[in-house]
């Protein structure tokens, strides 16, 4: 677990440097509730193809992944919707 765990960081890392490079916003707009940043939405997705989840699955494991949710800064995991809305 802990050599799949350092690999999605390594993912992690690359998808905040990514978002820095392309300068995007935290937040989508001065009005969203800014519960989750764009980059933890971004990398959620990343996260979702890249272990071939569907969204309810992706959920499912972040629920008992606790280091990585950790490491994203995720104190509770979004609702699939909202990753859905993220997506279009």
């Amino acid at each position: 677990m802990r050599i799949i765990t350092s690999k999605f960081k390594k993912l992690a890392d690359f998808c905040y440097e990514l978002f820095g490079e392309a300068g995007l916003m935290l937040h989508k707009s001065k009005f969203s509730n800014k519960l989750y940043t764009q980059y933890q939405h971004l990398f959620l997705l990343v996260y979702k193809q890249f272990r071939k989840f569907t969204y309810k699955e992706l959920l499912e494991d972040l629920s008992d992944n606790f280091t990585l949710r950790a490491y994203l800064g995720l104190n509770k995991l979004p609702e699939y919707t909202t990753l859905i809305k993220f997506a279009k």
